[in-house]
C-alpha cells in the first residue's frame, strides 16, 4: 500500500474502500469502513475533524499503529458505531463475525496478527450520545452574530431539525406557514407519528402534528426570519413561501432569496461546521445533517434503524 507523504486519510479511505464495494456484501464494507474510521479516530486522539484531517495515511496504515488499535480494541476501549437501540436485545451473530473479520483484514493489511482475544468478540464501549448536546452548543455560537445569514441560517436549519428530525428534502419544503406558536410557545406543522414524540402535539380532529421548537432554538430562529424578510424584500414579484431562502446568485436567471435546494442545505452545514471546528477544538458536531437526523430519531424519539440505515417503525 505505497502512499505519498502528503496523502492524508479522509482523502484516501474511500479509495481503499473502493474495491471492498465491488466484491463485498454491504454489511462487509460497513463494517470494514468502521474498522478504518475507528483507527483513524483512535490514532487522532479524537475524532474532531480537523485532528483526524491531520493524520497521514502513511502513518496510520502502520503495523505500529495498527497494533495500537488493536489493542485499544481488546481492552474495549473502541467506540460503538452506532448507540444500542433498547427493542434489540442485541446484535446478531452474523454482525459480531462481520466485525471480528474487518479486524482481520485491518491486521492482514500491516502483517500483523489478530490477537487472540479478538477471534471471539470486538467489545464495544457505547456510542457517545452528544450529537444533540452538540446541536444545541453549535446553534448558540452559530446564531451569537444575528446579522451573519449563513451562520443563523445554518443555526435555524439545526434548530428545525432537532424539533422534527426532518431531511434535508423535507426540511427544504418547510414554509413560513408551517411556523406557528400557541401557548407561548412556537411550533413547527408535521406530519404525525404513531406514537407522538413527548415533545409533538396533535390538535383535536387535526391530521397534522405540532413539533415543539426548544426554547433555546426561538432567538436563532427569529434571527433568520429577519434577515429573510431582508432577502425577500430585494426580490422583484412574491415572496416564495419558502422558509429557507439562497443568500447568492446561483445563475444569471436566480438571484438570491429563492427557495434553498436541499444540496445547497448540505453545503451551507459544512461551511458552518469547518467555521465552528475552527472556532472550536472541542467542537464535535456531526459534518453529515443524515448522521444528526438519525441522532434526534434515535435518542428523541426513539425510531429503530435496520442494519441498512432504513427506519423501521418506533419502540414501543
Amino acid at each position: 500500500m505505497s502512499t505519498s507523504p502528503d496523502d492524508r486519510v479522509l482523502a484516501v479511505l474511500p479509495d481503499l474502500l473502493a474495491e471492498l464495494s465491488q466484491q463485498s456484501s454491504r454489511s462487509t464494507v460497513a463494517q470494514r469502513e468502521w474498522a478504518l474510521m475507528s483507527a483513524l479516530e483512535f490514532h487522532a486522539g479524537g475524532k474532531n475533524p480537523l485532528q483526524m484531517a491531520r493524520v497521514k495515511i502513511r502513518d496510520l496504515i502502520s503495523p505500529e499503529a495498527i497494533s495500537q488499535v488493536l489493542a485499544a480494541a481488546e481492552a474495549g476501549k473502541l467506540r460503538a458505531r452506532a448507540a444500542p437501540v433498547p427493542s434489540r436485545p442485541g446484535e446478531s451473530l452474523a454482525a459480531r463475525n462481520a466485525r471480528i473479520a474487518s479486524f482481520r483484514w485491518l491486521a492482514k493489511q500491516v502483517g500483523i496478527r489478530l490477537p487472540r482475544n479478538l477471534t471471539a468478540e470486538v467489545p464495544l464501549r457505547p456510542a457517545e450520545r452528544d450529537q444533540l448536546a452538540q446541536i444545541r452548543l453549535a446553534v448558540d455560537e452559530l446564531a451569537a452574530d444575528r446579522t451573519d445569514l449563513y451562520r443563523v441560517r445554518s443555526a435555524s436549519v439545526l434548530v428545525a431539525l432537532y424539533a422534527t428530525g426532518w431531511s434535508t428534502t423535507n426540511l427544504c419544503a418547510t414554509a413560513v406557514d408551517d411556523l406557528g406558536s400557541s401557548h407561548g410557545h412556537w411550533h413547527i406543522r408535521v406530519d404525525p407519528l404513531d406514537p407522538l414524540p413527548e415533545t409533538w402535539s396533535q390538535p383535536d380532529g387535526a391530521d397534522w402534528a405540532e413539533a415543539k421548537i426548544p426554547d433555546w432554538g426561538v432567538p436563532a430562529l427569529t434571527a433568520w426570519l429577519q434577515l429573510r424578510t431582508k432577502l425577500v424584500e430585494r426580490l422583484d414579484g412574491s415572496d416564495p413561501k419558502a422558509l429557507w431562502l439562497s443568500a447568492v446568485t446561483n445563475r444569471p436567471d436566480v438571484p438570491p432569496g429563492m427557495p434553498l435546494k436541499p444540496r445547497g442545505m448540505v453545503r451551507s452545514h459544512l461551511k458552518a461546521c469547518g467555521w465552528l471546528w475552527a472556532h472550536d477544538p472541542n467542537c464535535t458536531l456531526a459534518p453529515s445533517l443524515e448522521t444528526l437526523r438519525r441522532a434526534v430519531h434515535i435518542h428523541r424519539f426513539g425510531v429503530r434503524f435496520s442494519d441498512n440505515g432504513e427506519a423501521v417503525g418506533l419502540m414501543k
